[in-house]
């Protein structure tokens, strides 16, 4: 699907499994036969439980502390997958 995409490719929207498969497709191809160092991110949580174990990935989060405005004034590299469902809380701020 990468390999033979050009400026001329069709695409179209994914359903939540059809990102999901494409999603843990990419990651292993990168992990497993690329090899390079990658930064792979996605909102499809459950890929950290699938790939707990592969040898070449190391799960990682980015963990934000807020003001008592609400606003981000710190964010770190962590270890781990996140605990925090945050989408809904970034979504208010927007309002």
């Amino acid at each position: 699907m990468l390999e033979y995409n050009t400026d001329r490719s069709y695409s179209r929207g994914t359903s939540t499994y059809d990102g999901i498969a494409i999603a843990s497709a990419v990651l292993h191809h990168l992990a497993t036969h690329t090899l390079a160092l990658s930064c792979f991110a996605t909102h499809y949580s459950m890929l950290t439980e699938d790939y707990r174990y592969h040898p070449n990935i190391r799960t990682m989060h980015m963990a934000t502390a807020f003001d008592d405005d609400q606003r981000a004034v710190r964010t770190i590299l962590q270890f781990g997958r996140s605990t925090l469902m945050i989408s809904g809380f970034i979504a208010g701020l927007a309002l």
